[in-house]
């Protein structure tokens, strides 16, 4: 009797376990999180498949610039398992996949801290005591050098270096790690109505906010029809036509 019920105990630790084995391998639902990830395409056209295999069924191409939600996977992972815009399913490389998802939630407020590089028009960028340019310098940081951003301002932010040293930079002399561009541009409004900020790259995305013509604004990341931006401390998503194009 005691050795069936080992058999028995045998056999549902084997079940507890391949179900966990077998889901490993499923790109569905790993990422562990309770909001939407968004990742956008990078190097050129890059091909949805319908299984994570290069020999694999050609659902579409999308050309740099489109973004998807990332339903599962990771980015160490070679596919990432995505949604389209358009409607459609599938695996993609993550190497071509910008994962735009690293420091912002749906509501729009940072994931502190922030990683973020100097760098300044100079060959360094100074740290100081308070969020202003006559505050003391408590020491020059060179260009290039990793600074954690731990209270995020639209001109300065609070940060330690990798030294200890605590105080204020200016934001716009800090690069983010996702952003492919830090473009310094306006909200523009045809109607004069406000236009949304929202927690993804498409319409269906939450609001996070909505802003008058002229607000100023960061863009992060440039994409096709939607802008990754920061607008008045909030990181979220901008339909392109809404944002000031470069002169």
């Amino acid at each position: 009797m005691r050795r069936l019920a080992a058999v028995w105990l045998v056999l549902a630790l084997l079940l507890a376990f391949f179900p966990a084995a077998l889901a490993d391998d499923d790109y569905t639902g790993m990422l562990a999180q309770d909001h939407d990830a968004y990742g956008m395409v990078i190097g050129g056209t890059l091909n949805m498949r319908a299984e994570p295999s290069a020999s694999a069924k050609l659902v579409k191409s999308y050309p740099a610039g489109s973004w998807f939600r990332i339903i599962g996977g990771r980015p160490e992972r070679d596919y990432y398992f995505v949604a389209a815009g358009d409607g459609r399913n599938g695996y993609v490389l993550t190497k071509y996949v910008l994962y735009c998802d690293n420091y912002a939630l749906t509501n729009g407020k940072f994931v502190y801290p922030i990683s973020a590089t100097v760098a300044g028009p100079s060959n360094y960028v100074n740290l100081r005591t308070g969020p202003k340019s006559t505050a003391s310098v408590i020491t020059r940081v060179n260009n290039g050098s990793s600074v954690s951003i731990t209270l995020y301002g639209d001109v300065y932010s609070k940060v330690t270096t990798s030294g200890g040293k605590t105080g204020y930079m200016s934001t716009g002399l800090l690069r983010m790690f996702d952003q492919i561009v830090w473009e310094e541009r306006l909200v523009v409004s045809p109607n004069k109505g406000k236009v949304n900020l929202r927690g993804g790259p498409v319409n269906t995305a939450p609001i996070l906010g909505s802003y008058a013509a002229d607000t100023p604004l960061i863009v992060l990341v440039r994409g096709i029809g939607w802008h990754k931006v920061i607008v008045k401390g909030k990181v979220g998503y901008m339909m392109a036509p809404f944002v000031s194009i470069v002169d």
